[in-house]
């Protein structure tokens, strides 16, 4: 039998309301969206809260490059995302248990209060390695008040 195994660098982002900690380092993620956010005010328009919680993880020796995280909002262009976060290598440097397929990465809640968005379209977050740009999350923001009347 083939054993299948993860690409070298993968990722993926649950988008929410909120997200608390318990006292047991426990996540609660609250209000957890499934395929996109439904808005009821007409764009533009502003929600009070978008959590995300960003998961990426790599091969040990895929990469020595820096990681950069990308979080584009409606309307961005691919080379001008909202948010730019410089997350560089230094969650590479931990010892990896001895296991058969071991992976470094990280772990981040990222909160914007307010965002406002200026039209539909997609929530991308994408991490950057060099030239490699890891799709690791989108979520589709619509407005039932620009729907058309039937």
């Amino acid at each position: 039998m083939k054993t299948v195994t993860w690409p070298d660098a993968f990722g993926y982002t649950i988008f929410c309301d909120d997200i608390r900690t318990e006292n047991n380092n426990k996540n609660i993620l609250i209000g957890v969206y499934n395929s996109e956010i439904i808005l009821t005010s007409p764009f533009p328009t502003t929600l009070m809260k978008l959590v995300m919680e960003v998961h990426y993880a790599e091969k040990p020796s895929s990469s020595e490059l820096p990681v950069v995280l990308n979080i584009y909002l409606p309307g961005d262009l691919e080379e001008a995302p909202s948010i730019v976060s410089e997350i560089g290598s230094d969650f590479r440097k931990i010892d990896l248990p001895d296991v058969d397929d071991p992976r470094c990465g990280f772990i981040l809640a990222i909160a914007l209060s307010p965002v406002e968005f200026k039209q539909e379209g997609q929530v991308k977050v994408r991490v950057t390695r060099g030239d490699e740009v890891i799709r690791i999350g989108a979520i589709m923001v619509r407005s039932v008040a620009d729907a058309p009347a039937t």
